[in-house]
């Protein structure tokens, strides 16, 4: 164990996994228990980034599915009036759908698939509220305990997209136990606002719950 944690330092970088040195202490393991704890912290963010993946998935179909009907149109995004970062982030990804299709007329549900999931996340802005919330996307949470808060959908949709970056870099998630339990349970609850059916499909072959409870024993 020993020679694999000299190798993960001289590998990964000894300030990676420093962190799960320190982590190691704190529970009052054998400081070797770094690398158990360092392959746990990437299972577990393999875990949450599925969740996010298949919450973002079921969120932009139902943008699109939502929009279509608003606008009567299937390319709805060109006839919405994008802030700065929105209106790059679409461009480049029609040049990118573009240049992967050698076509110029874009199949919507193509580009709707190919555009970031910090575009759907900060869709829920204050500076949609008057062209797109109340036109419809208040609409797409038809489990939303109560009216729709704007506010505190697109507060919860900024947490997970800061989680995502972070996760997607296997950074570590498990220093703070409470507040990697009360980032799934955002999860499980945001995909609870569109379909409590898909959270309980996704919870039958999800590992968290096994993962956590060896990260608290």
């Amino acid at each position: 164990m020993d020679k694999l944690l000299n190798q993960l330092k001289q590998h990964f970088s000894e300030k990676r996994l420093l962190s799960y040195e320190k982590i190691a202490q704190h529970k009052n393991l054998n400081i070797t228990e770094a690398v158990n704890l360092y392959k746990l912290n990437i299972l577990l963010c393999e875990e949450l980034y599925a969740f996010i993946s298949c919450i973002e998935i079921c969120l932009r179909n139902n943008i699109h599915k939502k929009m279509t009907v608003v606008f009567g149109k299937t390319n709805w995004y060109l006839d919405v009036d994008w802030g700065d970062k929105h209106k790059k982030q679409l461009e480049d990804a029609i040049k990118k759908v573009k240049k992967l299709t050698h076509k110029d007329n874009i199949d919507p549900d193509t580009l709707i698939s190919s555009i970031s999931f910090g575009f759907w996340g900060h869709i829920f802005d204050g500076f949609y509220e008057s062209t797109l919330w109340v036109k419809g996307l208040n609409k797409i949470f038809p489990y939303y305990q109560g009216s729709p808060n704007r506010k505190h959908i697109a507060a919860a949709f900024n947490t997970l997209l800061k989680v995502r970056n972070k996760i997607a870099h296997f950074e570590s998630i498990i220093k703070n136990e409470k507040q990697l339990l009360r980032t799934y349970n955002q999860m499980a609850e945001v995909i609870n606002w569109i379909s409590p059916e898909i959270y309980l499909w996704f919870k039958s072959f999800n590992n968290f719950d096994s993962l956590y409870k060896q990260l608290t024993a």
